[in-house]
């Protein structure tokens, strides 16, 4: 996949951030890739990995290595019918 500089690009058009309520953070499909979430009073802050809109809110977000590296093993692990790690495992 190249350098870390090209990398980051794989998942530029899947990452997004936008805050929820507790309660909505709770509802969020489980198949929902969740990289990284933090309280902010009663809101939760998300930043997740999609190939369509999350919330009403969500904007995409300029990627990290990180990102692209999860969506890459996420795509691994759907080629090999393997068992998705995501959101599901938050304490939510």
């Amino acid at each position: 996949y190249g350098n870390p500089n090209d990398m980051v690009n794989i998942a530029k058009d899947v990452c997004w951030t936008f805050e929820t309520s507790l309660k909505e953070f709770a509802a969020l499909p489980k198949e929902l890739l969740i990289v990284h979430h933090i309280r902010n009073g009663e809101m939760i802050r998300v930043r997740c990995l999609s190939e369509t809109k999350p919330a009403p809110d969500a904007v995409k977000t300029t990627p990290v290595l990180e990102d692209s590296y999860l969506w890459l093993l996420r795509g691994v692990k759907i080629a090999n019918n393997e068992e998705l790690i995501t959101g599901s495992g938050l304490n939510r």
